[in-house]
C-alpha cells in the first residue's frame, strides 16, 4: 500500500473501496466530493499543481489523499475519525503512565542504594576506650593470647609477669591509646600500646590496631624495629589514616634502664597486615 493509501485510511474522506482519494473540479465555483460518495472539500479555484494537488484561494493545498496543507500554518483540514482520535488519546495516556511509573522507580532505587550505604556506615560503631579495655591481644612475652579484662590479661600468675595496656609514664597514668579512621570507612578505629613482662624486667612495647568489634587488625613489636631491648612509647596519635608513634630505645653503649635514643615511625594498615614506615631517629 502506498503513502496515499495509508493516509486515506487514517483520515475521513479518504479512499473508497477502489482506493480513490479526494476528487475535485477544476472549474471555478465547482465542488469536490469523496470517492465514497460523501460530500467532501469544496473549493473555488482553477489552480492545478503538477503533483495532482490544487491550491485554494486561501493558500491551502489539497492532495488527492485527503490531506489539506495550509500554506501558512502547516497541516490543516484533516478530518480524523472519532475512533482514531480516541486511539491516539489512549496511546498518549499510556505513554504518560509509563513515564510517571518509571521516574519514581529510578528515584526509589537511587534512594534505596543511598539508604543502604548510610545504614551500613551507621551500623559500624567507632572503637572506644571501653572496647580496647576488653580487646583481644596476641601472645606477648611468653604469655598466651587472650582477651583483656579492664585493660589487663586475666589469669596470669604475678610471679610470671603480666600483659596490659601501657600507661603514660610519669604523667597521669592514663592508657596509651589513640582513635581515628585507619581503614578508610569514615569510622574511628583504635590503637593501643601494650606493656608486658615475664616476671622480671619489662619487654619492648608493642602497638596493636583495632577496628569495630573490637577486631584486631595487626600490630608491631617495636623491639623488632630498633632492637634496643626495652622500647618505651612516649606518644601515640592517629591522623590521615596513619598511627604516629614516638618511642625511646637504647643506643649501642646504653643500659636497658636508661635509653636516650628518640625514634618516630608511622604504622599503616595494608590489607591483612600492619606495616611500619618512615622510621627515623630524632637525636
Amino acid at each position: 500500500m502506498g503513502t496515499s493509501g495509508v493516509l486515506g485510511q487514517l483520515f475521513d474522506g479518504g479512499s473508497s473501496s477502489g482506493g480513490k482519494g479526494w476528487q475535485h473540479e477544476d472549474t471555478h465555483g465547482g465542488g469536490a466530493s469523496s470517492g465514497g460518495g460523501e460530500k467532501g472539500w469544496y473549493h473555488d479555484t482553477t489552480v492545478n499543481n503538477p503533483d495532482g494537488s490544487y491550491t485554494s484561494p486561501d493558500g491551502s493545498i489539497h492532495y488527492p489523499s485527503g490531506v489539506s496543507v495550509d500554506g501558512i500554518g502547516g497541516l490543516m483540514g484533516r478530518r480524523i475519525s472519532f475512533a482514531k482520535r480516541l486511539d491516539l488519546v489512549r496511546l498518549a495516556a499510556l505513554l504518560v503512565t509509563l513515564v510517571l511509573a518509571t521516574v519514581p522507580a529510578v528515584s526509589c532505587d537511587a534512594r534505596s542504594s543511598s539508604d543502604a550505604a548510610s545504614q551500613q556506615q551507621s551500623s559500624t560503631k567507632p572503637v572506644t576506650l571501653e572496647d580496647l579495655m576488653s580487646a583481644p591481644v596476641p601472645g606477648l612475652c611468653r604469655h598466651d593470647a587472650g582477651d583483656l579484662v579492664n585493660g589487663k590479661l586475666p589469669g596470669q600468675d604475678p610471679h610470671f609477669g603480666y600483659v596490659a595496656i601501657a600507661r603514660k609514664p610519669a604523667i597521669d597514668g592514663t592508657p596509651q591509646v589513640a582513635f581515628g579512621d585507619l581503614t578508610g570507612d569514615g569510622v574511628d578505629d583504635g590503637a593501643m600500646v601494650t606493656a608486658c613482662n615475664a616476671g622480671g624486667v619489662g619487654w619492648p612495647a608493642t602497638v596493636q590496631l583495632y577496628s569495630a568489634g573490637p577486631t584486631r587488625l595487626g600490630g608491631i613489636d617495636l623491639g623488632d624495629v630498633t632492637h634496643g631491648g626495652r622500647e618505651i612509647v612516649t606518644d601515640i596519635s592517629i591522623s590521615d589514616g596513619v598511627v604516629h608513634v614516638s618511642w625511646i630505645t637504647q643506643g649501642p653503649d646504653e643500659a636497658l634502664c636508661c635509653g636516650t635514643v628518640k625514634m618516630v615511625g608511622d604504622l599503616r594498615v595494608d590489607g591483612p597486615s600492619v606495616n611500619i614506615e618512615n622510621v627515623r631517629k630524632l637525636n
